[in-house]
């Protein structure tokens, strides 16, 4: 059967921006429109002057591209249209591009562009880095619950730092009355929304609509040209994602040729379940670092003392040393000795049992269900910039007192090692 039909939004002002539908070259589901695309477009319609004008804009998983081509004709100051299969992207784009010709600059920059984006490689992320204010998603958590992280952390990783920047996402509610708190098994809105909530955002409700009283989805034929199923009880909602804490973009960091070690400070006086463990963990260290310390004496000719954000820093040659930064600002935050640190695989990937840490803060008590069950833990946040560095416990359970309580697990946070033969210092 033929493919390439047509689906279309009309603006109040009469525009009228139209697609073509093609699932050939797609995963099926990709190439077409679908019902919360247009709810979306709605929302942008109603909403266009604090969500769309004047801003910078990307949708994920475009599709077709209609959202993201409905707000360059809105007023965006410039749209990326990203998928993994580009082509439809370009050739509706190209359909459209008389909406915004007026607005087209003299030094060539397209108001609307298109690229090719894979969620979770960070090669494909780097060009979209913090680049936009508005991110747009159309029943893209539909996709799988698998992928509802790394959409999340994709969203975090294009959004500019700021609390002006936002993400608006249309999905299906499992109810009307879904407020996206809903038994995470059974309803996926509630699911992403309660990923979201882990991942640093704060989520707000837009909606709900139903679907069968709009007549822009009732009429929407999908690229085989077949009418769109809707049921009465068929809704959409959109959530708008916001960063709970604005980064307050601190220069970020430069290489030099030498490396660093840094020399341990004061333990922190965090919070404890029991005095005695604190007391015997404190003794283990302590021993531990004794014999840290000689290492150190025997290298301490090689050594330059300086001081740098407020405690000692050493250059030097020493086996094992290693320093930690903010991933976001640079900003030092830890460092680990192999003697006295240990190193586990967390739910990220490689991640660093810490002890002793600098310039950090640690957010409220908050409840997370980890491997062996519900935890209380507090986020562990660069305080230059208040990027979650990682997390550590408050009260753990039993099984899991491996992981005393007191320490860091350190997972989103660079280390440079003896294999770097680099320094990081501020610009």
């Amino acid at each position: 059967m033929k493919q390439e039909h047509e689906a279309a939004f009309r603006l109040n002002d009469g525009a009228c921006v139209r697609v073509v539908q093609d699932t050939t070259k797609v995963d099926g589901l990709g190439g077409e429109v679908w019902a919360g695309a247009l709810v979306l477009c709605e929302f942008l319609e109603e909403h266009a002057q604090e969500v769309v004008q004047g801003r910078d804009v990307i949708e994920l998983g475009a599709g077709c591209g209609l959202c993201g081509l409905v707000a360059a004709s809105l007023g965006a100051n410039a749209a990326v249209l990203t998928d993994e299969y580009p082509d439809l992207l370009a050739r509706n784009i190209a359909k459209n591009c008389h909406l915004w010709a007026e607005r087209e600059t003299h030094d060539g920059t397209p108001v609307v562009s298109s690229g090719e984006l894979e969620w979770g490689v960070p090669e494909s992320i780097a060009p979209f880095s913090r680049q936009f204010d508005t991110m747009l998603g159309s029943e893209i958590t539909q996709l799988g619950r698998g992928l509802h992280v790394p959409l999340l952390e994709m969203i975090r990783s294009v959004l500019r730092p700021g609390v002006k920047s936002l993400a608006l996402l249309s999905m299906d509610p499992c109810r009307a009355t879904c407020e996206g708190v809903c038994d995470v098994s059974k309803c996926t809105a509630s699911h992403f929304v309660a990923a979201a909530k882990q991942t640093g955002f704060t989520v707000s409700k837009h909606g709900p609509v139903r679907l069968a009283s709009r007549e822009a989805v009732t009429t929407l034929v999908g690229a085989l040209g077949r009418p769109l199923h809707v049921e009465e009880d068929d809704w959409s909602v959109i959530f708008e994602l916001r960063l709970e804490r604005a980064e307050d973009g601190c220069k970020h960091v430069e290489y030099l040729e030498n490396r660093s070690a840094w020399r341990r400070a004061p333990r922190l006086d965090l919070p404890s379940d029991s005095d005695d463990d604190v007391a015997d963990e404190q003794d283990d260290d302590d021993a531990l670092l004794r014999q840290a310390e000689e290492t150190w004496r025997h290298s301490s000719s090689n050594c330059g003392v300086s001081k740098a954000f407020g405690f000692s820093r050493e250059l030097c040659d020493v086996e094992g040393m290693h320093a930690f930064r903010c991933a976001d600002c640079g900003n030092v935050v830890a460092d680990r000795d192999d003697v006295v640190s240990k190193t586990f695989f967390g739910r990220t990937g490689k991640a660093f049992l810490m002890n002793n840490m600098y310039n950090i803060r640690v957010g409220p008590a908050r409840n997370r269900y980890l491997m062996t069950g519900m935890h209380t833990i507090a986020d562990v946040q660069c305080s230059q910039c208040d990027f979650v560095l990682g997390w550590k416990y408050i009260k753990a359970m039993e099984s899991s007192q491996k992981y005393k309580e007191g320490k860091f697990i350190m997972e989103h946070a660079v280390v440079q090692d003896d294999s770097e033969e680099q320094a990081w210092n501020r610009q």
